[in-house]
């Protein structure tokens, strides 16, 4: 009789260590658990054999007195740390059992159904919001679509009339020797404010066009050293107006596959950028970097130099800094956002060095090769 009860007290015991849904811990008199149910294991991590029981509870103002606790002998609610970070509630015995103890805690039904509920609510909560930011994605591309039609729209019914207007006050400039000189000057105010007008245009017209995912790269073999220089011949006459000198050393870089057009147009904006923003009588170096893979063009200027805080919002459309040209000269913001997309669509990157008084560096560099973009 007495070999079948303890066979049956064996078997209850080990059902509860092993198989039970319940915190189950053996603590000796200084209160270090020495032994562990399977479901202790799992919710408080397999390493809770040999730690203080009141190293595993949250308490974080050091209330819990364990040995008030044992001589008690009443539940009480107490949170458990986990390793997920997350802690558990659980309604705590103790069960005195000669010189050690057992504590067992189970699930407080009452919280576990108000976090269900929460959670329910919650995920009811997320779906709602999840499908308003689907709608209002939806909408935004609609009216994003809309913007960048009506963008390339306006930009290329302006650009003629623009242009015819460019072509007259050169007409009048050119035949204006009866003219006098305040008629004159304010034919030259007409035609700068025109030309800007028209490079707004143009700006706007290509961002259009990169906005709708219509940008096109026609690449084809070029001297990337001879298209360099042919770029800064180009904006050497704007940077001598401010006395400016633009300097670029002639490097044999080899042939690079690229859009020729789209990567003048990222040269010019980085050398009409530099002369914006330069002093007079200052200098600007263009320089090209090479190796077998790739070749990289750089533009150095003696400028007042971009704070660094400032410098993620460049190539950002519409990106202004508090910096400003040191003559008052007109921007789009759109140069440098255009000039990172067509020079991504090539598989390439682009950045800016600069320190505030200390002039910027622009780069870009290429693949020689096509790249899988």
């Amino acid at each position: 009789m007495v070999n079948s009860q303890i066979l049956r007290d064996t078997v209850l015991a080990a059902y509860l260590m092993d198989c039970s849904s319940l915190i189950i811990l053996r603590l000796d008199v200084q209160g270090t658990v020495r032994e562990a149910s399977s479901y202790a294991r799992s919710v408080l991590g397999e390493n809770v054999t040999g730690m203080f029981f009141t190293d595993l509870l949250v308490d974080f103002r050091k209330t819990f007195d364990l040995a008030q606790f044992r001589s008690e002998l009443a539940p009480r609610l107490l949170s458990f740390l986990t390793p997920g970070g997350m802690p558990q509630t659980f309604r705590v015995s103790y069960l005195p059992c000669g010189k050690d103890g057992f504590m067992v805690g189970e699930h407080n039904a009452e919280e576990f159904e108000q976090v269900q509920s929460s959670m329910l609510k919650l995920n009811q909560e997320m779906a709602n919001i999840s499908r308003e930011l689907q709608q209002a994605n939806a909408e935004y591309r609609r009216i994003n679509e809309q913007k960048n039609q009506f963008l390339g729209m306006a930009a290329h019914d302006l650009r003629n009339p623009i242009g015819s207007i460019i072509s007259y006050m050169a007409l009048l400039l050119e035949d204006g020797d009866g003219l006098s000189p305040d008629v004159v000057n304010i034919l030259k105010d007409v035609s700068s404010l025109a030309d800007f007008m028209l490079y707004l245009v143009n700006s706007l017209l290509d961002y259009s066009i990169i906005e709708q995912g219509r940008l096109v790269i026609e690449y084809n073999w070029t001297d990337f050293g001879l298209l360099a220089a042919h770029t800064v011949a180009v904006n050497r006459l704007m940077a001598q107006r401010k006395g400016i000198r633009l300097e670029c050393t002639p490097v044999d870089v080899g042939q690079v596959y690229c859009d020729i057009h789209k990567v003048k147009q990222v040269i010019n904006n980085f050398l009409s950028n530099a002369i914006k923003f330069s002093p007079r009588n200052s200098v600007i170096t263009l320089r090209l970097v090479y190796d077998p893979a790739h070749v990289r063009l750089e533009v150095a200027d003696q400028g007042p130099g971009i704070p660094q805080g400032e410098q993620e919002r460049l190539f950002k459309p519409f990106g202004r800094t508090s910096v400003k040209a040191s003559e008052g000269e007109e921007s789009t913001g759109l140069g440098l956002a255009i000039s990172r997309r067509i020079v991504e669509s090539h598989g390439g990157t682009i950045g800016v060095e600069s320190e505030l008084g200390q002039g910027s560096l622009f780069w870009f560099e290429l693949p020689r090769r096509k790249a899988d973009v």
